[in-house]
Parts: C-alpha cells; structure tokens; sequence
C-alpha cells in the first residue's frame, strides 16, 4: 500500500501508463479492489496467526472449538494460516463426527 500512497517516479510513471489508457485515478477497476482486499486478507490472516502462536494451545484449541466453530460465516476459517492453525485441533472429540 505504500506504494499507493507514497509518489514514486515508478509509481507516477504507472499512473501515467493507465491515465492514457483510460484508466483514471480514483476509478479503479473491481479487478484492482479484489486484488486489493486479497492482499489486506493476507495481511490479517498473518497478523491472526501471529496472535494465535501467543495463546497457551489449551485456550486457543478451546477457542477454535467453542467459540469460532459456532461462527460458520467468519471468513477467516478458509484463509491459508488461520485454517492450517485450526486443523491442529481436529483431533478433539467436538470435532469428530458423530
């Protein structure tokens, strides 16, 4: 994002390759708003991770299993670290099915 917010002789010679294509400042593409909430996902995903490796791995299982198991909608139960971190706790008998 710094190179978004920072001028750079890079960056304006891009702002300037878009501007002749008809690409203005300000009226971004739904391509360029996807690529990026991608990268801010990324960027939570990681920063999540990081938390969860501080939690002692009794309370970070219980919270995967009672907590944010009941939250189907949270979006970062399908992001690359955070999920990887939640299957270590797939082995409690909550998990299993039935």
């Amino acid at each position: 994002l710094s190179t978004k917010v920072h001028a750079s002789t890079g960056g304006i010679g891009s702002d300037l390759w878009r501007f002749e294509k008809g690409q203005h400042i300000g009226f971004e593409t739904i391509g360029d708003v996807n690529k990026i909430n991608d990268l801010f996902a990324e960027v939570l995903d990681i920063s999540l991770a990081a938390v969860f490796q501080s939690f002692d791995a009794g309370l970070l299982g219980d919270i995967f299993v009672d907590v944010l198991d009941d939250a189907p909608k949270w979006a970062f139960h399908k992001t690359r670290l955070v999920s990887s971190i939640s299957a270590h706790f797939d082995y409690k008998i909550e998990r299993r099915p039935g």
